[in-house]
């Protein structure tokens, strides 16, 4: 009995305190003054987490200060003087008013219908709910669980992998659903990546470079391609030809055909025995081959045909025709400019006792090729006619080394370029391999006749 007389008691506070406060709201909307006051104590609320400190009337006109003044028993020209409201003197003269009892907070809460919560608050609420948010999707994806749990402990490198949930958690779940279903089917054995997409997600675009769900799925092949141990930041592919690398150790396929290089005399062990006999009468013959990434997907391994250690790279076809002409039987690549994919793919199909000698123009772009070409094969990468003599014997009269095309040499590291990367920042012009061709066709002989 004593207890349902108690609960019968606090239901009778609660309405009369209901009461009390619907009567404040119904005061303080008597004017408009209060609805603008009480919109800056909410502010500073969510500002400091409590109903401190002063609110500025630099912008409130004399009448709502003097209605203001009226409320607080001020004189109307010391708070004009003043120039500020005390929200600690604001909520202490709700007692004068008889609404003793009622907080400043619940006041403003009531007069807006809203529930006050500090950016503080707010801040840990968000961070709860997306700690929530990330142990569902990893309870319900644990294709993915790995990744989730990186992407979630790591929150300035895939920053933009967090404004995409920022933006539309139901949006981003629908793009993490299409990734799992990628993840779980990555192909066995080589597929073009439009035909990939379109039997998973029947849209052969969905994997187009453009697309949030491309980023996602590459920053996911990123991940597993990289050394755990190691890790500190996902290295993303930045460029074209290392995206098609990426992709190709999945078994995904960019383009097949287009992506090339030229060689000569050079043999291969194929998986099917009727190609490896083209390799060899291409070699017996001295006839180039244009091979694209297509062909070497079946290849086991390249040596060169004359059985020796060394292989020559040059990257301007004109320099690579000229040789052949003169040195028709030298194990020779021509990789057409910048590397590709079927370069890439070409010279790792190399055994490791294999040396590539590389000459190209001494410019930012072939420096930086050359640099490229160490940095993955080491000491096997010799440097042909790239030296400081050679680059002073072929160099332009012209010096048209832009400042901005000489900043381009500083981010170099490879050791042995530091003397030609200073000479060229010197004399700011580029050489041409051309100029040299002559050397080198003397200097391919002399190897065939020796070997």
């Amino acid at each position: 009995m004593k207890a349902d007389l108690t609960l019968d008691l606090k239901v009778k506070v609660d309405i009369v305190m209901n009461e009390a406060l619907n009567e404040a709201i119904d005061f303080f909307k008597t004017e408009a003054v209060y609805g603008r006051l009480f919109s800056d104590f909410a502010k500073k609320y969510r500002s400091l987490g409590r109903m401190s400190g002063n609110i500025s009337l630099d912008t409130y006109t004399t009448e709502e200060k003097e209605a203001i003044a009226r409320y607080l028993g001020l004189r109307q020209d010391l708070l004009i003087d003043q120039n500020m409201v005390s929200i600690r003197a604001f909520e202490q003269q709700l007692a004068i008013y008889r609404f003793d009892g009622i907080t400043l907070k619940e006041l403003v809460e009531a007069y807006y219908d809203i529930r006050l919560i500090s950016n503080r608050e707010k801040r840990e609420i968000k961070l709860i709910e997306k700690y929530n948010f990330f142990e569902k999707l990893k309870e319900t994806f644990p294709q993915l669980s790995y990744w989730l749990y990186y992407i979630q402990n790591q929150r300035n490198e895939p920053r933009w992998v967090h404004q995409l949930i920022e933006e539309d958690q139901s949006e981003f779940l629908n793009l993490i659903s299409q990734l799992n279903r990628l993840i779980e089917h990555l192909p066995e054995k080589p597929i073009r990546l439009p035909v990939f997409a379109q039997q998973q997600l029947g849209d052969p675009h969905a994997l187009d470079r453009n697309q949030r769900l491309s980023k996602l799925f590459l920053h996911k092949l990123s991940l597993d391609n990289a050394d755990i141990e190691e890790l500190a930041v996902i290295e993303v592919p930045n460029n074209s030809e290392e995206y098609s690398e990426l992709l190709l150790r999945f078994n995904l396929l960019r383009d097949d055909i287009t992506n090339d290089l030229t060689l000569v005399n050079i043999l291969a062990d194929t998986k099917v025995e009727d190609k490896q006999s083209v390799w060899r009468a291409a070699a017996q013959t001295n006839t180039v081959l244009n091979v694209p990434i297509r062909e070497l997907l079946a290849v086991e391994s390249l040596y060169p045909s004359n059985f020796s250690e060394k292989v020559h790279i040059v990257e301007n076809s004109g320099v690579f025709s000229s040789i052949i002409d003169e040195v028709p039987q030298v194990p020779l690549i021509c990789t057409h400019g910048q590397f590709n994919l079927a370069t890439w793919k070409c010279l790792d199909l190399f055994d490791e006792s294999t040396q590539f000698y590389y000459a190209s123009d001494m410019d930012p772009k072939g420096i930086g090729m050359a640099n490229r070409l160490i940095e993955r094969y080491g000491d096997r990468v010799k440097l042909w006619k790239m030296d400081v003599e050679s680059y002073e014997k072929a160099m332009s009269s012209d010096k048209d080394l832009t400042s901005r095309r000489i900043q381009q040499l500083k981010g170099l590291k490879v050791t042995v370029l530091k003397e030609l990367k200073k000479r060229m920042i010197e004399l700011k012009s580029p050489a041409y391999q051309e100029a040299l061709l002559e050397e080198m066709i003397e200097e391919l002989k002399i190897m065939i006749e020796k070997s």
